[in-house]
């Protein structure tokens, strides 16, 4: 069995405290993996994120899918698009106040189209079995 050195065995001591005693261990304050700023709505009040996973699921929430005409947040790509199209689309507006079917339903599967907001909350409570709540435009 190889000898050790004063200093080795000094090393495997230390280490050997350190084991027997955590509580003196340095304590490591847990900061923020990921600070969001990100538009429109962590800019003025950055969000502090503890993981990549948060951060992603945050991501997709809050940034991914943002009308740039009002900065509204939507949960998904085909809901930002119906509300673009609905909301700010110069076209779609003329075209509905001619009475043609332009509201689209909310499912991105379904390609029905509604006259009137009413018609396609009733779709969606009766065709995709949506809650009878009030729904956001």
């Amino acid at each position: 069995m190889p000898k050790r050195t004063r200093n080795e065995t000094d090393e495997l001591g230390d280490e050997h405290q350190q084991q027997q005693h955590p509580a003196q261990a340095p304590k490591i304050e847990k900061l923020p993996y990921i600070v969001c700023d990100q538009p429109p709505t962590c800019c003025d009040n950055p969000t502090p994120l503890y993981s990549l996973a948060a951060y992603e699921a945050h991501y997709r929430q809050f940034h991914a899918a943002v009308c740039m005409a009002c900065d509204k947040a939507f949960p998904s790509a085909h809901l930002l698009i119906l509300h673009v199209c609905e909301q700010h689309d110069p076209i779609t507006a003329l075209r509905r106040d001619r009475g043609e079917a332009m509201l689209g339903c909310f499912v991105e599967t379904c390609e029905e189209k509604f006259q009137t907001e009413e018609l396609r909350k009733t779709h969606l409570i009766q065709v995709h079995g949506y809650p009878e709540v009030s729904f956001p435009r």
